[in-house]
């Protein structure tokens, strides 16, 4: 089971490398921020946003640069990231920001948001169902949410590693693109699509050293014993290492949800 204060403390410590390191996260947020633009090339002044992990601010940057005259809503679990976040966009000038430190198992900020978006932070949240409904009550009727996470099968060879050798996976357990469509049913006008990327390590120690150093290693509490650690190491590496790399697969699926005004029924005639 994954535990937020976990969660928080590897963050937390990731941060300083996260700028430099983070590529896949950045390519995420860019990605996500294209989305974002193209559907919403433009908001009222004064409208309402609401970013849920805004780590060191890759889509943040994006969000105050494009949408100057709004009042924009940070938040992260890491009070070290959202500090850095805080720091790189302190020369973008926004009608109105504010820096919030929030865990998404608890209670979100307080508000009606035009729109609520996040970049790779729902894979890390237990009770997804839950934080959708939160969502759904914060945001306008004309309002939308938009978001990217991770999915199966992300680092899916990894994970048959651990399972070949009858280790328990210390990492997190990614849902599937149906569990996410089912999950955001409280929302009635959903789309939803995914992507396959790759990156290229290597060594499988190497891999793991990056996931770590970014704050995306193990959240369980889970520590495995060196000499296990070791045996799953050289059995993945045996397996998967191929022309002197290790592949690493990331599903990255984009979510776009809102609500329909519901029309009134036709009477039916007499």
């Amino acid at each position: 089971m994954i535990y937020t204060e976990i969660i928080e403390k590897n963050f937390s410590k990731g941060a300083a490398n996260y700028d430099k390191t983070a590529t896949f996260q950045k390519f995420a947020a860019d990605e996500l921020a294209k989305k974002i633009l193209s559907c919403v090339p433009e908001l009222p002044p004064g409208s309402k946003i609401l970013e849920l992990g805004c780590g060191t601010g890759f889509l943040t940057r994006r969000l105050f640069a494009h949408f100057p005259e709004t009042e924009i809503t940070v938040t992260d679990i890491s009070g070290q990231m959202l500090e850095l976040c805080k720091t790189n966009t302190n020369g973008i000038k926004v009608w109105k920001k504010h820096f919030e430190k929030c865990d998404l198992e608890k209670n979100l900020p307080a508000g009606n948001y035009d729109l609520i978006v996040s970049s790779l932070s729902f894979q890390w949240v237990l009770n997804l169902r839950r934080l959708a409904e939160r969502m759904n009550i914060l945001l306008r009727p004309s309002g939308t949410v938009f978001f990217s996470m991770l999915i199966e099968p992300t680092f899916g060879t990894l994970r048959k590693s651990f399972s070949d050798l009858n280790i328990p996976y210390p990492g997190p357990r990614f849902l599937t693109e149906s569990d996410i469509e089912k999950t955001f049913m409280v929302f009635n006008d959903n789309i939803f699509g995914s992507d396959l990327h790759r990156e290229y390590y290597p060594s499988t120690i190497a891999f793991l050293k990056h996931l770590n150093s970014i704050g995306s290693g193990n959240a369980t509490g889970e520590i495995l014993p060196v000499g296990t650690l070791r045996k799953v190491i050289d059995y993945h590496t045996r397996k998967n290492l191929v022309s002197r790399k290790i592949r690493a697969d990331y599903k990255l699926l984009y979510g776009i949800c809102r609500n329909k005004p519901i029309e009134p029924a036709t009477p039916t005639p007499v």
